[in-house]
């Protein structure tokens, strides 16, 4: 087996539950990777999870061949098989807690479950029924038992099946709770089979290197240094670190004069980078069409003095490096097998850390979308019960004081109502604006239900907390909220408290500022009503 086949004809299969086959389908097809396929093992969710059986039975029935890989990816289904699969080195396991975090970001997960919601997933929906059967569960007892504990049934939509929504909208009805769908799509899936696949076959890669060493003794240190080198590859976690890191590969090996990567994708432009330069005047602008030209051609070129390999890449890409004026051109016939195996890995740290960076881009707006209320881009209720908590541990520690203001707007649902939703948001999002502007930039402030919001107003006292409240209070009155077809006034009641010491918590306030605000309500609304203490 030579150093390509040793790399990038690894065959590897990603197994999963039943529940997320169809996001491993997608994500080996836009992905686009060689000999990457996928099987399922039997979906119960961990009720009992899956035996040593079923799971051997599906990677001998999935693996094409003796020297394929498997990667086991799931959560509780899975717990414990890493004790009779530690037998084999081609078989590795993907675990994480719940099996959403293949979908979303642990975080974002924990918020939702935290909130009370009862996470789906497409694959999960489409097998309701035979869930509800399997439990022993009719309507009334699904109800009974999903009222305990859940607030509403979420479904993070992979867009991996267009039923999926519908039979959201049906398990919904059956257990008489709220529905919502949250887009997630497969970005983070594919990332971490991508993330995944590399590894397995650097693993590989490493293992070919190290027989390669045991048929070189003669260059046995100098492979050592190289892959020591490599070693530090699947760390890069920036593209800028992987180019860095494949550069000090070639310059260890043959110490070039220049070092230049090329690639061209499709019908696109080639485009070439300067990886590694003895002198700061090296131009590449020209280069990228001559190296590209001759990969094409060639998996390697070799010249006097210069040397030209083909990196691992995808289908419509290619791309590789050119060494020029190499100090010891008498080597390059003796590294020509291991340098084109080091190329390769350089090529998947490449696009493992391609990959990182946008796992990473992605991981922070799913952390917006589990921070920041969507419509008003202010603080959603989750971050600001968390938030919120932190200023009692502050008070606690130091004895400072501060004030919690509850608002909600009056009579929005008429809004709703006469003008349409539209009005509503329109509204809701003037009004977060008004409060923003009106507090401190060091104030918490946040959307905490449909037309509630909140405020911690730190270092403040009761009398500045009903200053505070009755300056937003008239701002929102005075203010033209312009919708769509008309422009309309509102107004908002508000319900104001204070700490009270170290025996007092968050539950306690809201209790208070909640009272206020019921006695604002029925004191003809458009006021604030300040409470010192319950009772």
């Amino acid at each position: 087996m030579d150093a390509k086949e040793s790399t990038d004809s690894i065959p590897v299969v990603v197994l999963v539950c039943q529940h997320f086959i169809k996001e491993a389908m997608a994500a080996i097809s836009e992905l686009e990777l060689k000999d990457v396929t996928c099987a399922a093992f039997p979906a119960r969710c961990g009720r009992p999870p899956v035996n040593a059986d079923e799971i051997r039975g599906a990677v001998a029935q999935a693996a094409p061949g003796p020297e394929a890989r498997t990667v086991v990816f799931g959560g509780c289904c899975i717990n414990g098989i890493q004790s009779f699969l530690s037998d084999s080195d081609r078989v590795s396991v993907c675990y994480m807690p719940q099996c959403f975090e293949m979908v979303a970001s642990k975080s974002f997960v924990e918020n939702l479950m935290s909130d009370g919601a009862f996470l789906t997933t497409p694959g999960w929906l489409a097998q309701w029924r035979q869930w509800i059967d399997r439990a022993g569960f009719d309507r009334q007892i699904a109800r009974e038992y999903f009222a305990e504990s859940m607030k509403r049934i979420v479904l993070l939509n992979t867009a991996t099946d267009a039923a999926a929504v519908h039979n959201l909208e049906a398990f919904a009805a059956f257990v008489d709770l709220p529905a919502l769908q949250i887009p997630v799509g497969i970005d983070l899936f594919k990332s971490l089979v991508h993330r995944r696949v590399l590894m397995e076959r650097q693993d590989a890669a490493r293992k070919s290197a190290r027989k390669e060493r045991q048929q070189y003794h003669q260059q046995q240190a100098d492979f050592a240094m190289t892959l020591d080198l490599l070693s530090q590859l699947p760390m890069a976690s920036t593209e800028k670190e992987a180019f860095a890191s494949t550069a000090s590969v070639f310059t260890m090996l043959f110490a070039p004069k220049a070092i230049v990567y090329a690639e061209k994708e499709n019908e696109s432009e080639p485009r070439a980078w300067l990886l590694y330069a003895d002198a700061p005047a090296v131009d590449v602008s020209d280069r990228a069409p001559r190296i590209t030209q001759v990969l094409e051609k060639n998996r390697q070129t070799r010249g006097r003095d210069h040397l030209i390999l083909r990196m691992a890449s995808g289908p419509g890409r290619i791309r590789g490096l050119e060494l020029q004026n190499v100090a010891f051109p008498q080597y390059l016939d003796r590294y020509a097998q291991i340098s084109q195996a080091v190329a390769d890995v350089c090529g998947l740290a490449i696009d493992n850390a391609r990959s990182h960076e946008n796992l990473m881009e992605n991981q922070k707006r799913l952390h917006i979308m589990a921070t920041i209320d969507s419509l008003t881009g202010v603080a959603n209720r989750a971050q600001f019960m968390e938030k919120a908590e932190d200023e009692i541990v502050r008070a606690r520690r130091y004895n400072n004081s501060f004030v919690l203001l509850l608002m909600d707007v009056d009579h929005f649902k008429q809004i709703n109502d006469n003008l349409g939703h539209p009005a509503g948001d329109a509204v809701l999002k003037a009004i977060a604006s008004i409060c923003e502007a009106d507090l401190r930039d060091s104030d918490l402030f946040g959307r905490v239900g449909g037309e509630e919001f909140a405020a911690i107003l730190s270092n403040s006292d009761l009398e500045q907390g009903r200053v505070s409240a009755e300056r937003i209070r008239q701002s929102i009155a005075d203010h033209d909220f312009k919708t769509d077809t008309k422009t309309v006034k509102c107004t908002a009641s508000f319900g104001v408290t204070a700490w009270t010491g170290p025996k007092d918590s968050l539950t306690h306030m809201f209790k208070r500022a909640d009272t206020a605000l019921y006695q604002a309500k029925n004191q003809s609304r458009n006021r604030v009503v300040a409470v010192a203490h319950s009772g």
